[in-house]
């Protein structure tokens, strides 16, 4: 795909020198719009051909490799082709790349059961344009098809954008001609117009982009195209006309609105291609494959209003990385940030409702949609007027809440979950009712941060803790501060495993410069930083590059005074992978006596990991667990000794990145689901049956008892589920010792019995079969199973009962229970079998 409009395709040296300065391309909306139509014109991709000319990137076809197609990318830019060959080594997709003309590609006739290509054609003349179909056409199949996606002009966003920009002298993409249908110019090719069709109102909406003031337009735009439904949505124009042509057959007349052939080549109800037809009559796209997105766990998930300690922008850390995946998952989530915002006016008096009328302007500006579901908010902070400064503490609260109810009202954010990482934000949360649940995601002591009062801080933190229903923390100290209450869950830091652990990403130019060994370290250059460490280390080692990357916020004059120390600057997270990846030992030279390290689980741990990079850090509790995969160190000649030793024999890349499999960030993201839910359960006191609580424990457990167990704790989130939800929490708590700790004949016996009488015989009869492969020769829970299975009488479970029984009576001859079962089953006499209903039917016991 060439990225949807670029430089003029006459300038070969343009896109040589487009393609030179781009990056990794990211996996954005269009990206999925486009996916969609592709999989929706072919349905069924395994083995088919699949030709993209003039890709670009190639970032939509190579995900075809994931439902079975072999992709060819062609384009003339050479530069193109290897930033494509780059992505598609890090998503481990097969594709085969090919430099050529568009205008006379090296493929034999037929080849290709889909030729397609987006954003190419608007940039030529109409006879080149025609050329290019009927090279397109030579290359596909006869029973195959041709999709061209071009810009549309009938999309008044993209048409006011466009003039305004080429007005101005800001439009950078060459000469693009947008059209209102490619019907005739299909036509004159050879090919039979089939369909056509608009996607992608939203991509519109980004085109007002760099237009003075549009902000809070976009803003609004993109609130209520979410709030339409599926219908309404798909009559807007859309950004994109999408044609999709065949070779089959004479071509429709325009005039005629016969039943298009869907590409399985049965009837469809969607209108064929028509000038006459009006665009809102044609089909919408519709949504396909759960992969583009992860989809949502059920429906009806709660809202969540996640109180921020740091801006959306700022640094990409855990609150993004979760609220991200909860999105995803289904939650619609506002991200409230830290508020520094105020309003100045000349009026020496205002009323409350221009109060009001000021509050709801301030959230349309700075409310933005950061992805689907996902918006984030600077709330206002205080208002001044006249002569009044309205920045008291109390009177900043209201109206700090008052801007984030403003935005949920826009939002239609109803009954939500409020996630809180930082104590600050307890003074607004007290004034909203008890009844709303609060999770309080308590990531760092911050009674230690510069600037806080411990004290002050410490009794927010306290009775935040308090009030909140679920409690998360990050780290094993914070977690023993909290486990006095109830619902207190271990829930540590984490990483995009999949973007991290991806193999052969070439190493940044800034980075690529830089001598190796380079010894690496991401992230913050902070107060709990050791940088005389650091200074040490580049000190006695000349021939060793220290590289760092990211912010710093103490004085390291000293360190740039050296020659093998290098300050590359803050980087944005998608890039962050690349530098990590050349790295040749990944540093955590932390003051391991800082209170705030001691609370700290270090997300660059799990990043170093994944990469592959050995890591040598300073030791404290948090991540002492690591010991098979970190080299630990105290104070210089440790650290020169570790490092020394990490570069003579570095370990396995592939260990080490198995090591961070199971802390990736979607599976802490399905556990937070499941706390936000824990939540709500208990503000509401919404009790649940035996079996829901079970259902809710069979999901989790991937999650949270994986190999390696992720967190030791996680089994407290399935023992807090059961305390809320079940009216029988012993009994279910007695059920997860047996699944995680206390796994005995006697306690196989004790629960089976429990579970029957609750009329649970399906998953007691699972639990002993559970039991008889780690006991399988165990008498008693044959015997126990064997009932249960004669008991429910399915297909195949008396022939199941009998064999249990005949091995008990082989090797214990004299056991008159089992005899009796047996011949009870022989002769079909049920009514021997259990002959008292009441009587529990695992009544062996031990």
């Amino acid at each position: 795909m060439s990225d949807l409009g670029s430089l003029p395709c006459n300038a070969d040296d343009k896109w040589d020198n487009l393609w030179e300065s781009a990056v990794l391309p990211v996996w954005d909306e269009m990206s999925e719009e486009l996916l969609k139509v592709l999989l929706q014109e072919m349905p069924d991709m395994t083995g088919k051909q699949v030709l993209e000319c003039g890709c670009g990137t190639g970032r939509v076809s190579m995900r075809l490799v994931r439902f079975g197609a072999s992709v060819t990318l062609l384009d003339k830019s050479a530069a193109a082709l290897k930033l494509a060959s780059r992505f598609s080594q890090q998503q481990r997709l097969s594709v085969e790349l090919v430099e050529g003309d568009i205008f006379s590609m090296p493929f034999s006739d037929s080849r290709f059961d889909l030729v397609w290509n987006a954003g190419v054609l608007e940039h030529f003349e109409r006879a080149e344009q025609v050329k290019i179909l009927k090279e397109m056409k030579r290359v596909c199949k006869p029973d195959g098809l041709v999709i061209v996606v071009v810009p549309y002009a009938g999309n008044p966003l993209y048409r006011v954008a466009k003039w305004w920009k080429e007005k101005t002298g800001r439009w950078v993409f060459g000469k693009e001609k947008p059209v209102m249908t490619l019907v005739d110019i299909l036509e004159s090719a050879g090919l039979q117009a089939r369909r056509e069709y608009t996607a992608d109102f939203s991509d519109s909406i980004n085109m007002l982009a760099g237009i003075p003031g549009s902000e809070t337009l976009q803003t609004l735009f993109r609130i209520w195209c979410d709030s339409l439904d599926p219908v309404e949505k798909a009559a807007l124009p859309g950004r994109w006309l999408v044609a999709v042509a065949g070779m089959n057959g004479e071509p429709q007349p325009r005039s005629v609105k016969a039943p298009a052939l869907t590409p399985t080549g049965g009837a469809s109800d969607r209108p064929s291609v028509a000038p006459s037809l009006p665009i809102e009559e044609r089909m919408p796209i519709r949504s396909t494959m759960s992969d583009i997105a992860p989809a949502p766990v059920s429906k009806g998930l709660p809202p969540i209003v996640c109180f921020s300690s740091i801006r959306w922008d700022e640094l990409y850390q855990r609150p993004q990385h979760i609220m991200t995946r909860l999105a995803n998952r289904g939650h619609k989530v506002l991200f409230v940030e830290p508020a520094f915002r105020e309003v100045r006016i000349q009026s020496s008096h205002i009323s409350t409702e221009s109060l009001k009328v000021i509050i709801d302007n301030s959230v349309a500006q700075s409310l933005r949609r950061i992805g689907k579901s996902l918006y984030a908010l600077n709330p206002l902070s205080h208002v001044q007027y006249g002569g009044c400064d309205d920045s008291g503490a109390s009177r900043k609260r209201d109206t700090m809440l008052a801007s984030i109810l403003a935005a949920c009202d826009l939002l239609d954010i109803k009954d939500p979950v409020f996630w809180v990482l930082t104590p600050h934000w307890y003074k607004v949360l007290e004034q909203l009712p008890l009844s709303l649940p609060v999770v309080y995601d308590c990531v760092d002591d911050h009674r230690y941060f510069a600037g806080s009062n411990p004290a002050v801080i410490g009794h927010l933190d306290e009775l935040l803790t308090k009030r909140a229903n679920v409690v998360l923390a990050t780290a094993k100290r914070l977690y023993r501060n909290k486990a006095q209450y109830a619902n207190a869950l271990f829930l540590p830091n984490g990483v995009d495993f999949q973007e991290f652990r991806g193999e052969s990403i070439s190493p940044p130019e800034d980075l690529k410069s830089i001598p190796r060994p380079r010894l690496g370290f991401s992230g913050a250059v902070t107060t709990w930083v050791d940088v005389d460490l650091l200074y040490e280390l580049a000190r006695k080692r000349p021939e060793w590059h220290i590289v760092v990357v990211g912010s710093v916020y103490v004085d390291v004059s000293k360190l740039l005074a050296l020659q093998n120390f290098h300050y590359l600057g803050k980087k944005d997270h998608a890039s962050l992978p690349a530098y990590l990846k050349g790295f040749d030992v990944g540093l955590i030279p932390f003051k391991s006596d800082h209170p705030l390290v001691t609370s700290s689980n270090p997300i660059k741990l799990y990043e170093y990991l994944a990469c592959g990079v050995p890591v040598v850090s300073t030791r404290w509790e948090e991540i002492a667990e690591f010991e098979d995969v970190v080299s630990f160190a105290q104070g210089p000649e440790e650290f020169l000794s570790a490092v020394e030793e990490v570069l003579r024999h570095p370990p396995s890349p592939e260990r080490l990145s198995a090591r961070a499999r199971a802390f990736d960030w979607n599976a802490i993201a399905q556990v937070a689901s499941h706390a936000i839910l824990l939540a709500k359960a208990d503000a509401n006191g919404d009790g649940s049956s035996m079996e829901r609580v079970l259902r809710d424990i069979e999901e989790l457990k991937s999650a949270i008892v994986g190999e390696p167990a992720p967190y030791p704790q996680g089994l407290d989130l399935l023992k807090a589920y059961a305390r809320v939800l079940s009216d029988d929490p012993d009994e279910v708590i007695g059920f997860l010792k047996y699944q995680y700790e206390d796994k005995t004949p006697d306690r196989i016996c004790e629960l089976g019995n429990r579970l029957y009488l609750r009329g649970l015989n399906s998953r007691a009869i699972h639990l002993f079969e559970r039991g008889l492969t780690e006991y399988p020769g165990d008498s008693d829970l044959m015997y126990n199973l064997a009932l249960l299975l004669v008991e429910r009488n399915r297909d195949g479970d008396r022939s199941r009962a009998e064999e249990l029984l005949r091995r008990i009576v082989e090797h214990r001859p004299d056991d008159k229970d089992a005899r009796v079962l047996l011949e009870s089953i022989a002769t079909n006499r049920r009514d021997q079998v259990h002959p008292d209903a009441t009587q529990s039917v695992c009544y062996r016991d031990r």
